[in-house]
């Protein structure tokens, strides 16, 4: 309940705490819809910042990919708030902008990455150096990956770290009947066809050639041209006859896609980022059967055989493998079931704001001083004087 952080102002005042999303589309999916589920980092972070007694407001630049000038523009209300919870990329800059003036914000990071993995060109050089000092600072880092977190506790013992899981709107992303015309669009059965779903850093070959090896359709749905025109090439290049390859489709149809699918396959490249959760919890929670990476990236989020097939390296022989265990009579309709049971159990909304809102609480935000010398100018005695 709202207060239940520690807010002990005078006359119950609730300290601002703003939250800075990557992208106006994330800012859009953090309310409700019935045409698009929500996004979780939002989400998690507006009903944990309120439950643990603030004021939570949510933001988002026009134009993300401007990094160092959308970074400028939202110094002034980090600024403005005691209390200020930023995602990695140009929030960061916000954030390390502001820790080089007095008296900063309270920083809570949301990390997909840690620092000096992955790219070494000089862009993503500059970036680790701002997010390196922004986790030095922030007084709680989140993070998606178990792995990752281990590798924070060796790197930086003395930040506090806590593992919270991607999830799904499982209010939205849920088994059902087909309700769209995708299906017969594309002239498939459901039950059928081969989905891969997602956008850059993945494999676009090997779905492809899982799909010829098992003789079924394959549906590619992505949001990103870039990886719209890779998949097509690789479509032509493999002569995958029976191949669709769909943009930015609506919502709706994407999650008739997931509850049509004989199974769905993640095909991530990268490690030094947890890729492929997204799709992984809205499958899940869709009742969809999953192929997924026997890698640290699925700890904590499914059980081989319980709540998806994972596969032992990206190679057709591996996935073909493991996609036969779905011909076991049963096993399909038992993954389905475990995978929508643990989402609605603690791959969730609420389950996830829960444990976020416990770390924030264990971090005392309201006495920092920042926070009570706001608290003393909002407090009834101040206003009065005003």
């Amino acid at each position: 309940m709202p207060g239940s952080g520690g807010a002990g102002a005078p006359g119950g005042g609730r300290v601002p705490a703003k939250i800075l999303l990557a992208n106006r589309d994330d800012l859009r999916r953090a309310g409700r819809s019935l045409d698009e589920p929500s996004f979780h980092v939002g989400i998690m972070f507006e009903r944990a910042l309120d439950a643990a007694g603030f004021e939570p407001e949510l933001m988002a630049p026009a134009d993300p990919r401007r990094i160092l000038r959308a970074g400028i523009d939202f110094l002034g209300p980090v600024r403005r708030a005691p209390v200020a919870a930023v995602v990695q990329g140009y929030a960061c800059v916000s954030a390390f902008l502001d820790s080089l003036l007095p008296r900063p914000s309270a920083v809570i990071l949301h990390t997909w990455k840690v620092p000096w993995t992955g790219p070494r060109r000089l862009t993503a050089h500059l970036m680790d150096r701002v997010l390196e000092r922004v986790i030095r600072i922030s007084r709680l880092v989140v993070l998606a990956s178990h792995e990752q977190r281990r590798l924070m506790a060796e790197r930086h013992p003395r930040v506090r770290t806590v593992w919270i899981p991607v999830t799904a709107d499982i209010d939205w992303w849920k088994p059902g009947p087909i309700e769209t015309g995708v299906l017969d669009r594309l002239r498939l059965r459901r039950g059928e066809y081969l989905l891969s779903v997602g956008d850059v850093d993945r494999d676009e070959s090997v779905p492809v050639r899982v799909a010829q090896r098992l003789s079924r359709p394959l549906v590619r749905v992505t949001r990103d041209p870039g990886t719209k025109a890779r998949a097509e090439e690789t479509f032509r290049s493999l002569d995958a006859r029976n191949a669709h390859c769909l943009l930015r489709i609506p919502y709706p149809e994407l999650r008739d896609l997931y509850r049509g699918a004989w199974t769905m396959l993640a095909a991530p490249v990268l490690s030094y980022h947890p890729a492929g959760l997204t799709g992984l919890t809205e499958g899940m929670a869709a009742g969809t059967p999953l192929l997924f990476p026997r890698s640290v990236t699925a700890e904590g989020y499914a059980e081989d055989g319980v709540h998806a097939l994972l596969y032992d390296e990206m190679s057709v022989d591996s996935i073909a493998a493991a996609a036969a265990r779905l011909e076991e009579p049963g096993l399909r309709a038992r993954i389905s079931q475990s995978a929508r049971a643990v989402s609605e159990q603690r791959l969730n909304y609420d389950a996830a704001s829960a444990m976020l809102r416990e770390a924030i609480v264990g971090l005392d935000l309201h006495a920092t001083p920042r926070a009570r010398r706001w608290l003393r100018r909002h407090s009834p005695a101040e206003a009065e004087k005003r």
